[in-house]
């Protein structure tokens, strides 16, 4: 997707940073080399469809608040037309947190 980067850097800005507030205000979270991975689909609307678990060591804390982290902004930008040529009509994404 590098040829739309500037707008897959927006929204992973936009994760990440609700993410760390998440974590930032949860007093119970494990730290210390533990991983979540959460795939999910961004609709040309810019919705998070299909979310889902997939590798997980840090517990249902750690892996709520990544769900959360991602459904919690959404619905993200809408594509442009020239995404939707490229990309149809949803991009499956997939993303590493580390606690």
């Amino acid at each position: 997707y590098s040829e739309f980067g500037e707008y897959w850097r927006r929204v992973a800005e936009i994760i990440e940073s609700h993410w760390r507030n998440l974590v930032y205000n949860t007093k119970s979270i494990p730290f210390g080399g533990y991983r979540v991975v959460v795939t999910f689909a961004i609709t040309r609307k810019g919705e998070v469809v299909d979310v889902a678990i997939r590798e997980s060591d840090a517990g249902r804390l750690a892996e709520t608040i990544s769900k959360d982290a991602i459904m919690g902004k959404s619905p993200f930008f809408e594509w442009t037309p020239e995404m939707i040529v490229k990309m149809g009509d949803q991009a499956e994404c997939s993303i590493h947190f580390f606690y």
